[in-house]
């Protein structure tokens, strides 16, 4: 009877053991890293105005991701996805999705949809163009935009006056920050460090820019893909480009082409 016990309870013994062998590898299977998709879409530029374009970084795949924007095809680097196109119109639909073979080799999917904002409109400007009249501090307002969590502010003015009779001085001033508001003011100081100066300036050249960044643009914000694939992706619309002009001022003149415009010549 004691044989027969022991003869019954040696399998039974074997096969939860062998049994419980087999689930641990089932719990041990291999997973892929998550498709990452990082980028930046602007629907309307001020310069060029009329363009906009698509900037995508994409991590933890094979080979070459397949990226279309609206059913058109971006370019490709080793790493890196650009797209330009016509400008968008506020409302219009933008459509992004990209096919890849994730780390393990399996075909992943993943698509990002939203609308274009409305552009942001700077306040203040006769003809597209801001007059400072005094040496004062000046502030620079914009309509918001609704889906908006903060707004890139882009400024540089360049002035020259007469020293003497033939010594030329010049001042410039470069600003590039974020803010959380439909405003920005810059203090006499940074513009005008020589008040007296304002009274002598002979030639002048600068403009503005204000772009609404929209989307995820927070650390810890949610991924705003859908399917296989997690992303982030913030959306910038800019404003109509404004340029400034310092009271009794002539406007620069470089290589036959007077204006204001950012781009159109260089300090």
């Amino acid at each position: 009877m004691n044989k027969l016990n022991r003869a019954v309870f040696i399998p039974l013994l074997a096969v939860l053991i062998f049994g419980g062998c087999e689930k641990t590898v089932n719990q041990t299977e291999t997973i892929a890293p998550p498709v990452e998709v990082y980028g930046r879409i602007l629907t309307n530029n001020g310069y060029p105005e009329g363009t906009g374009a698509i900037y995508l970084t994409i991590y933890n795949i094979l080979g070459i991701a397949e990226v279309t924007v609206n059913d058109r095809q971006a370019e490709t680097g080793p790493d890196s996805y650009h797209l330009s196109f016509p400008a968008l119109d506020a409302g219009d639909t933008i459509r992004l999705s990209v096919r890849a073979v994730n780390a393990l080799g399996d075909s992943v999917f993943g698509y990002y949809e939203t609308v274009a904002p409305q552009r942001p409109e700077i306040y203040g400007a006769v003809d597209d163009t801001i007059t400072i009249n005094s040496p004062d501090s000046l502030t620079i307002h914009w309509s918001e935009v609704e889906e908006a969590n903060k707004y890139a502010v882009h400024l540089h003015l360049y002035y020259s006056w007469t020293v003497g009779d033939y010594d030329l001085e010049s001042y410039s001033v470069y600003i590039d920050t974020v803010v959380a508001e439909n405003y920005l003011t810059i203090p006499r100081e940074t513009l005008f460090p020589d008040p007296p100066v304002f009274e002598k300036i002979d030639y002048c050249s600068g403009y503005v820019v204000v772009v609404a960044l929209c989307g995820e643009t927070e650390p810890g914000d949610s991924s705003s893909f859908s399917g296989d694939m997690v992303g982030y992706i913030e959306v910038e619309v800019e404003s109509p480009e404004c340029y400034l002009k310092i009271a009794g001022a002539s406007p620069i003149k470089l290589w036959g082409i007077t204006s204001y415009r950012r781009g159109q010549h260089q300090f």
